[in-house]
């Protein structure tokens, strides 16, 4: 990776952390598409993960919610990725 390749990335992972940071700071249930940013996935990714029951969804008014708490134990619960 050459030196504008690593500051672009280092600018790219600066942002997703400072947004990371405000969405949790100001809410506790969030829309499919910022609890799809929140996880790092796609909106369809996150879809797939619910159906799975991997991931737990609020229902209201008939629209997928999340609440951060259960996004943060789907993080924890995931933590540990080996190697295939």
């Amino acid at each position: 990776m050459n030196t504008s390749d690593q500051f672009v990335q280092a600018i790219a992972t600066e942002v997703l952390s400072r947004i990371e940071e405000r969405l949790s700071r100001n809410k506790r249930i969030y829309t499919l598409q910022e609890a799809a940013l929140y996880l790092g996935l796609t909106p369809k990714a996150l879809r797939q993960k619910v159906a799975k029951d991997e991931v737990k969804p609020c229902c209201f008014d008939r629209l997928l919610r999340f609440d951060i708490r259960d996004l943060d134990d789907y993080i924890e619960a995931n933590k540990n990725f080996e190697t295939v």
